[in-house]
């Protein structure tokens, strides 16, 4: 639902910070007096003043900013338009709002808060096997194999990854028999610490080098990342082997729950600026400091 906004406003958040890394924003962010344009640069320069407001913030996390910025862009009438003074003013609270309870932000401050850690990803069943409701496991118990090597019933197979996922998360994006699946392009993850914490068990064999996974873990507990672009261009090169139309009613069976959808796409987009942001916050705490 926020996807395309969000990543906009991402964009924007980044050239408050970094006007390179924000460079998509430099197609259409009018200059004002406190811009230079440099020729050799390549870019703008500006006076930082969104910077300068995160001295003394040092009670604020990077998703509390987000969280209060995002909700300042969301709330004009028009997309493109120069925000900073507005994102200054949505920082002046003497305490940072309360988290958002919306699923999508909840999914994106808990992939932040766990951002060092290990997750556990499993990828969607075959459409046949989903039951995406609050409360119903993931994995369902359809997709849940008996392995002949494993010996032990009820487990399912897991990767593992770290955030922005660019690990085995990203076998189907380097070819080979993986992109013809749908687990390929939606995956649930979870922080290893919170898989252990709800009862989840591991399981290695030394028959393979995988690693599986036994649990009961609800479906809302799991964050689930899609990759719409490439679901795309598996169905138009009919290089897949299960039917577009299920998963895609699927993908709206998720949106349905109180679990956290995110576009693979957003989400890299959402980590530069994430860290980009924490490394300004941490720079302008010790200068705040001196």
């Amino acid at each position: 639902m926020y996807d395309i906004a969000f990543r906009n406003y991402l964009n924007l958040l980044m050239f408050y910070l970094c006007p390179r890394c924000g460079g998509e924003t430099l197609q259409w962010h009018p200059p004002d007096s406190t811009m230079t344009r440099e020729k050799n640069a390549g870019g703008f320069h500006h006076k930082g003043a969104f910077i300068n407001a995160l001295e003394g913030k040092g009670h604020w996390s990077a998703s509390d900013i987000i969280e209060a910025t995002s909700s300042v862009y969301r709330s004009v009438d028009k997309e493109k338009v120069p925000l900073e003074n507005e994102f200054i003013a949505s920082l002046d609270a003497e305490a940072p709002p309360a988290p958002s309870t919306e699923s999508f932000f909840r999914g994106l401050r808990r992939l932040a808060e766990y951002s060092h850690e290990t997750f556990i990803r499993h990828g969607v069943e075959r459409p046949r096997f989903a039951d995406y409701r609050n409360g119903a496991s993931f994995p369902t118990k359809g997709s849940q194999h008996e392995w002949g090597f494993v010996y032990e019933r009820g487990v399912y197979a897991i990767d593992t990854d770290v955030v922005p996922f660019n690990g085995c998360s990203s076998h189907y994006l380097r070819g080979g028999v993986d992109r013809t699946f749908a687990w390929s392009y939606c995956a649930g993850y979870i922080p290893l610490s919170l898989f252990q914490e709800r009862g989840g068990k591991l399981i290695k064999t030394d028959e393979r080098e995988h690693y599986y996974a036994k649990s009961e873990i609800p479906v809302e507990e799991w964050i689930f990342v899609w990759d719409p672009i490439g679901f795309n261009r598996a169905v138009s090169a009919k290089d897949h082997d299960f039917k577009p139309e299920a998963f895609v009613e699927n993908i709206s069976a998720l949106r349905k729950t109180d679990a956290a959808l995110i576009e693979l796409q957003t989400l890299k987009v959402f980590f530069r600026a994430y860290f980009l942001l924490k490394q300004k916050l941490e720079i302008s705490q010790v200068l705040h400091q001196l």
